[in-house]
């Protein structure tokens, strides 16, 4: 009696045949590297896996973090309701030297920026910032020195004017929650500064 099963491959001097006809061959060598294909895949992702993003912090002196920026509760990296802790972290400010005004004191391009912080809390927020130089400028273009006419040209009736703790004039635009102050003197911007709408600083020199 013939076998049930004969073999395919040719008689003679040429290479044998596995002994499975061709059409079986193919799907039995797609199945293997599809396996060895899978166990490499895992293995790699087991012994290499991705790293997690690192985080970053809420306050930065990156360039891209509003260097130049002077809005309503904002100049430059400085923003009012930032903590001590945070600005800290960033290496915006630095801690007063012992038995002077216990103040952080801002660093660097910053240095001459006067701040202002809520110690009565708990995480002493920034609640002032005050600029008294030129060379920062407002997006409309308004800085230090500019004249009292160029500012209520540039804001109109946007603008609130109040008097400040030693008599000067204060032209302060309020946007939301926030606002931003214009110290005039001799028809003169002598000073910027930023704060919570509705809470003019008194800058006593501490």
């Amino acid at each position: 009696m013939e076998p049930l099963l004969r073999p395919v491959g040719r008689s003679g001097s040429g290479p044998r045949s596995s002994g499975y006809p061709a059409k079986m061959r193919k799907p039995l060598v797609l199945a293997a590297t599809s396996l060895l294909v899978a166990l490499l895949s895992g293995c790699g992702s087991a012994s290499n896996p991705e790293p997690a993003p690192p985080a970053k912090p809420s306050a930065t002196r990156s360039a891209d973090a509003g260097a130049t920026i002077i809005k309503p509760g904002q100049l430059g990296p400085f923003a009012v309701g930032t903590t001590s802790q945070e600005l800290l972290a960033a290496g915006l400010v630095e801690e007063p030297p012992e038995g002077e005004c216990p103040t952080l004191r801002p660093v660097a391009e910053f240095k001459d920026l006067g701040l202002q912080f809520d110690h009565s809390k708990a995480d002493k927020p920034l609640t002032g910032v005050l600029l008294k130089g030129r060379g920062l400028s407002t997006a409309e273009g308004i800085q230090v020195g500019d004249s009292i006419s160029k500012l209520k040209t540039t804001y109109g009736s946007e603008l609130d004017a109040q008097t400040g703790e030693y008599g000067e004039t204060v032209y302060v635009l309020n946007d939301g929650k926030m606002a931003m102050g214009f110290s005039a003197e001799d028809d003169k911007i002598f000073a910027i500064e930023v704060f919570a709408a509705g809470d003019l600083p008194v800058w006593d020199g501490c």
